[in-house]
Order: C-alpha cells, then structure tokens, then sequence
C-alpha cells in the first residue's frame, strides 16, 4: 500500500526533487499539488501527471497520509498546522 503524498506549494525551487522522487518511489503515490499562484499549480501537476487542488484546504481534505511543504519560509507554520488539523 502506497503512502498517499500531498505537495503544498512550489515556490522553492527543490519542491520538483521531492516531487520527482515521490513519483519513482512504488511505495508512494503524489495525490496532488496545491499552490497559492494557480498558473504555476496547474503547469506542476500536468509536469508530474497530477491532479492540480484549487486550495491547500481541498488538498489536506483529499485522500491523503502526508504533506510535503514547499513553500515561502514565511507560510510553512500556516501549511504545516492546516496539514496536522
């Protein structure tokens, strides 16, 4: 059974390492991908052949075990603590 990845945010620039090894891992699966700029959301989850969430409360809602953050220092705390809601 895969664990069920989410990523929150691609602003730094090493989130498409962790996406790219999540994708090669059998025992993990990339659900989705959220992110505050949608154009940069939307061309990511195509890039990872990945469902693109609208917002990081419809990705923690979704179907899945873990969260990766990406994100701006400054907004870690804010999607670290809707991910453990």
């Amino acid at each position: 059974m895969a664990v069920k990845i989410g990523m929150m945010s691609f602003a730094h620039m090493h989130s498409s390492s962790y996406a790219a090894c999540i994708n090669q891992m059998p025992q993990a699966e990339m659900v989705g991908i959220a992110d505050h700029d949608p154009e940069r959301g939307q061309k990511i989850a195509h890039q990872f052949k990945t469902k693109y969430f609208p917002s990081y409360q419809a990705l923690v809602e979704a179907d899945i075990d873990a969260v990766v953050i990406g994100s701006e220092n400054i907004r870690h705390r804010e999607l670290a603590e809707m991910a453990a809601e």
